[in-house]
């Protein structure tokens, strides 16, 4: 029978649970001089079903995360605006079942700052060209090793909260929006310092706005690999190591709740291509602001 976690972490990702995206999508449009966004959010992850360097899937021990994480963009002239994403706390549960007890792990995030340019608009289209510098930040190096389910328990990976290494992403977004609604994407390139893989990011989304009631977007996004670097591939489920990629979907939600101020919901989950990283659904609560 699975173990669970300690009341206290427990009850922490359950507020995960019932709490915005657990990503900020980010946007082809530039605010105007002086205008921006922000957002606050808290982001639960229950882990299960790990998938390795193989594509073969492996039940480990119990494991799950919380995040607090901020993201805002503001704009500095009319066609360009600062923008910045960082975890503000990480909290990391694994379970030592071997020693049948759960272990905590915090740690700050790897604060990303970079800048959005306005490279085109054309009536209801734009498109924008934005490049950033990911510090490392978070604690690096294995913290804990992750073992399997079934007995006798044997470790088959480790569990890392942060890379450690500097990230260089830059992505071109394109959007096209109408009354109430928008379809908008984006690829980019993210280099990645230390001898770590580098990594073809894509994205894809739609929504549709109700002034005065819930607006929705479903989004669906990936990371994969196109260099391969020379540094180590560990297997962890935080998906914090090298060579992970991932295809996944979300489905997003947000209302206005005073003028310029918004919370909303958003559940998670895998499409496939997942590598070096855990399964399971993530769902997380944010309060985010527009001026």
């Amino acid at each position: 029978m699975p173990r669970p976690l300690p009341s206290l972490a427990l009850a922490g990702l359950l507020i995960g649970l019932l709490l915005v995206p657990a990503r900020a999508a980010a946007s082809p449009w530039t605010p105007e001089q002086g205008h921006g966004y922000a957002k606050a959010w808290l982001k639960g992850l229950w882990g299960f079903g790990y998938v390795d360097g193989d594509g073969d899937r492996v039940a480990y021990a119990n494991y799950g995360e919380l995040f607090l994480a901020t993201y805002g963009h503001v704009g500095l002239t009319d066609r360009l605006a600062f923008v910045w994403q960082t975890d503000a706390l990480r909290l990391f549960f694994l379970e030592d079942r071997a020693g049948d007890r759960t272990q905590t792990h915090a740690t700050f995030g790897d604060p990303s700052v970079g800048l959005r340019l306005g490279a085109l608009r054309r009536g209801r289209f734009a498109l924008s060209l934005e490049a950033f510098v990911q510090v490392p930040l978070a604690r690096s190096g294995a913290v804990q090793e992750v073992q399997r389910r079934e007995t006798p328990n044997e470790p088959f990976g480790e569990l890392v909260l942060g890379p450690g290494v500097v990230s260089l992403p830059v992505r071109v977004h394109a959007g096209w929006g109408g009354d109430g609604w928008y379809v908008a994407g984006a690829l980019g390139y993210e280099t990645r310092l230390g001898g770590f893989d580098d990594r073809l990011g894509a994205q894809l989304e739609a929504g549709r706005s109700h002034p005065g009631a819930w607006s929705w977007r479903v989004r669906a996004s990936g990371n994969f690999v196109v260099r391969e670097g020379s540094a180590a591939r560990v297997e962890s489920p935080s998906g914090q190591g090298n060579g992970v990629s991932y295809l996944g979907v979300a489905f997003e939600m947000d209302k206005e709740v005073r003028p310029g101020w918004f919370v909303g919901g958003v559940i998670e989950g895998g499409l496939g291509a997942l590598r070096r990283q855990t399964g399971g659904p993530v769902f997380s609560l944010a309060v985010s602001r527009v001026w």
